[in-house]
This record gives structure tokens, C-alpha cells and sequence, in this order.
């Protein structure tokens, strides 16, 4: 190999190095300091929240899904009496919400 390539490849061997002596530093520092267990505790409690709001998302939906079904079985109920009252031969009256 020529001498410059060689130099090349010892610089970037030694930079390289280096670098991962000063993140190995950075890790030893936030461990010494807390900052890493703040960080850990930080992480955790998000993905409680997150599971939390899930969860009422969820719950959410399914109580949306009861009240439609409720709904809807009250307007068959109303429909099906309405059907019995125009057969009886009576008209039913207008309702003021609808106009």
C-alpha cells in the first residue's frame, strides 16, 4: 500500500476510536448524573399514557357503538307503531322537528 492510503486508514481508525470513547463518555456521564433513568422513566410513562388513551379510545367506541345500536332499535320500534296506526286506519300527525 502507498503511504498516504495508509495514513488515511490511521486517521479514520483513530477518529473513529475516538468517537466511540466520547460516546462511551456521554453514556458513563448520564449514568453518573441520572439523566438516563430520567430519560428511562420518561420513555415508561408514555407508553403507560398511551396505553391508557388506547384504552379509552377503545371503550369510547364500543359505548358508541351500543347508543347507535339503541337507536336504531328505537326508530324500528317507531316505525313498526307508525305502520300499525296508518293499517288502523288513522293518520299520524306531523312531528314539528321534522319541517
Amino acid at each position: 500500500m502507498d503511504e498516504t492510503v495508509k495514513q488515511v486508514f490511521t486517521f479514520l481508525g483513530t477518529a473513529g476510536g475516538a468517537a466511540f470513547l466520547v460516546l462511551i463518555g456521554k453514556g458513563i456521564a448520564k449514568i453518573w448524573t441520572g439523566t438516563a433513568q430520567r430519560e428511562r422513566v420518561k420513555t415508561t410513562s408514555l407508553v403507560t399514557r398511551t396505553e391508557s388513551a388506547e384504552k379509552k379510545k377503545d371503550d369510547a367506541e364500543a359505548e358508541t357503538e351500543k347508543e347507535i345500536k339503541l337507536r336504531r332499535k328505537a326508530e324500528h320500534h317507531v316505525a313498526l307503531l307508525q305502520r300499525q296506526i296508518v293499517l288502523l286506519g288513522a293518520k299520524p300527525t306531523d312531528n314539528d322537528y321534522d319541517n
